[in-house]
C-alpha cells in the first residue's frame, strides 16, 4: 500500500477513490440499462464486469481492487433488496472476481514498485552525470583561464567557488547578500557582465527585490517576455538579432535560471547590460554552469544544513547525497555504502591518498578530513553493496601494496565501512568518521 501513501503525499488520493468508483459503476449501469434481467451479468459466457476491477486493479492498487469488489457486492445487495436480482448470493461468482482483482492488484503493486524502483535509480544516475559534467567544465575552465588571467584575476575559478562553498555551508544553505553579491562578482569577472541582478525563488513565484546586484540595474519586469520564456524551458533565454520582431522587446538582453541538476529552481538571473562581443554561444554556456554548479552548491548545503553544523569541513553534495541514499534505501531499498580509509602520520600518506582519490569510481564521492594525527579519505559509495565493498577494498589494497609495498592490515592503515541500512544518517558519520578510528 506504499503506492496509496504516496499519492496522499501528493494530494492525488481522492482522484484515486473518484476514478475507481466512477470505472467500477459505469459497468454497473450499462448492465441495469441493456441488461435489466441479468445486470451483473452472472450467466453470460464470459464474466464481463470484473473487466472494470481488473483495470483498476492494474491501474492503481490491490487496495482499490478491493474496493472495486467490494463497490460491487455493496451494489449487488442492494439490488437484492429492492428485487432486481434473485435473492440468492452468487458465491462462486465474487469470489471468483475478489481472487482475481487481487492478484491483478499485486502483480500491479510488485511491478508498480520494480518501476519506481528502476525509475530513481535512472534519475539518480542522470542527476549524478549532469553534477559531474558541471564539475568537469569548471574545472576545464579553471585551468583554461588560469595562466593567462593570473596577473590581472590571480584568484582562481575553483578557489573563489570554494569560498563560495565555504560560505553557504556557514550559512545553512541560505543564500546571504553578501555571499549572493560574491557570486555576482565572481561571473562579472568571468562572462563580463556590466549590469545583472539575481532574483530568488519563494513559494511558487520570483521575489521582486534583487537578493544582488552588479553594476546599473531597473526594476523587475515579471511580465516580461524573455522571464517567462527561461521559467518555462528552464533554460537560458535571449534575443537572436535575426529572430527579433517589431512586437518583441525585453529589456533584458539574457535570463539564466539558477536551476539544480534534479530540475528545482531557486532563482533567475537577469542580465541587462554585457559587452556586445561577450554576448555568444560559448560565454552563455560559461555562464549556465557556472549558475548550475552554484546552484547544486546551495541546494547540497540547505538540504544537509544539520550535517555540515557537525561537520563543517564535509562537502556539501557529499553530505546530501548520504541524506538522498538514506531516503533511498528506506523507500525503494536501493544500497548505498561509506566506505572510510584513516592513515597514522606516513612519510608517503599524501602520494598514497592521492593515489586513493585517482582510484575512485565515477559516481563516488569523496570526503578528506583530519583529526588529530590520523588523515582519512572517506568514500560515498551509491548503488554499493556488501559485495561492491569488499570488492572496492581488495581493489585498492592491490594499488598500495602494487605501488607503494605497503599492507592494508598494517597498523598505519586503519580502515572501517559500513552499509547505509536507515535515514539515521548522523549515527552513520560517528561510526565512519576519524574520532571512532581511534578505537580501532
Amino acid at each position: 500500500m506504499k503506492w496509496v501513501f504516496d499519492k496522499y503525499k501528493e494530494g492525488q488520493l481522492s482522484a484515486a477513490w473518484l476514478e475507481s468508483i466512477v470505472i467500477t459503476l459505469v459497468p454497473l449501469g450499462v448492465g441495469f440499462l441493456f441488461f435489466p434481467e441479468d445486470p451483473f451479468l452472472i450467466h453470460a459466457q464470459f464474466p464481463w464486469l470484473w473487466l472494470a476491477t481488473v483495470l483498476v486493479a492494474l491501474r492503481y492498487d490491490i487496495g482499490f481492487s478491493i474496493l472495486s469488489v467490494t463497490l460491487v457486492a455493496t451494489v449487488f445487495t442492494i439490488a437484492q433488496k429492492l428485487g432486481y436480482v434473485a435473492p440468492e448470493f452468487p458465491k462462486v461468482f465474487f469470489f471468483g472476481g475478489l481472487m482475481l482483482a487481487m492478484l491483478c492488484g499485486q502483480f500491479r503493486s510488485i511491478w508498480g514498485d520494480r518501476l519506481r524502483r528502476a525509475t530513481q535509480l535512472s534519475d539518480h544516475a542522470t542527476e549524478r552525470l549532469e553534477q559531474i559534467s558541471r564539475s568537469y567544465y569548471v574545472l576545464r575552465l579553471s585551468h583554461d583561464r588560469m595562466e593567462q588571467n593570473l596577473i590581472t584575476k590571480p584568484v582562481t575559478l575553483r578557489g573563489a567557488l570554494t569560498d563560495l562553498r565555504r560560505l553557504l555551508s556557514l550559512h545553512g544553505g541560505e543564500l546571504t547578500p553578501d555571499n549572493a553579491k560574491r557570486f555576482l562578482s565572481l561571473l562579472s569577472q568571468y562572462c563580463t557582465l556590466e549590469g545583472a541582478s539575481l532574483h530568488l525563488v519563494k513559494g511558487k513565484d520570483l521575489e521582486e527585490t534583487p537578493i544582488a546586484t552588479i553594476g546599473q540595474t531597473s526594476d523587475f519586469n515579471r511580465n516580461d517576455e524573455l522571464v517567462n520564456r527561461a521559467l518555462e524551458k528552464g533554460a537560458t533565454s535571449y534575443h537572436a538579432i535575426n529572430e527579433l520582431t517589431v512586437e518583441e522587446k525585453s529589456r533584458y538582453l539574457v535570463v539564466t535560471p539558477l536551476i539544480v541538476s534534479d530540475g528545482k529552481l531557486l532563482g533567475l538571473l537577469l542580465i541587462e547590460k554585457m559587452p556586445f562581443l561577450s554576448l555568444n554561444r560559448e560565454n552563455l554556456q560559461v555562464l549556465g554552469v557556472l549558475l548550475g554548479y552554484f546552484a547544486d552548491q546551495v541546494y547540497a548545503a540547505r538540504s544537509a544544513s544539520s550535517i555540515l553544523t557537525a561537520y563543517p569541513d564535509c562537502p556539501p553534495e557529499f553530505a546530501a547525497e548520504t541524506l538522498k541514499l538514506a531516503r533511498m534505501k528506506k523507500d525503494f531499498n536501493i544500497e548505498g555504502a561509506l566506505v572510510s580509509i584513516g592513515m597514522m602520520p606516513d612519510p608517503r600518506r599524501e602520494e598514497v591518498f592521492a593515489r586513493l582519490q585517482r582510484l575512485q569510481r565515477g559516481l563516488d564521492y569523496l570526503w578528506r578530513t583530519t583529526s588529530g594525527d590520523v588523515e582519512m579519505i572517506v568514500t560515498l559509495m551509491p548503488f554499493a553493496g556488501r559485495v561492491s565493498v569488499e570488492g572496492y577494498l581488495a581493489r585498492i589494497s592491490l594499488t598500495v601494496k602494487n605501488d607503494f609495498d605497503m599492507k592494508f592490515d598494517s597498523p598505519v592503515f586503519k580502515i572501517r565501512s559500513a552499509l547505509i541500512t536507515d535515514d539515521d544518517v548522523m549515527r552513520l558519520f560517528k561510526e565512519i568518521t576519524v574520532e571512532e578510528l581511534h578505537d580501532l
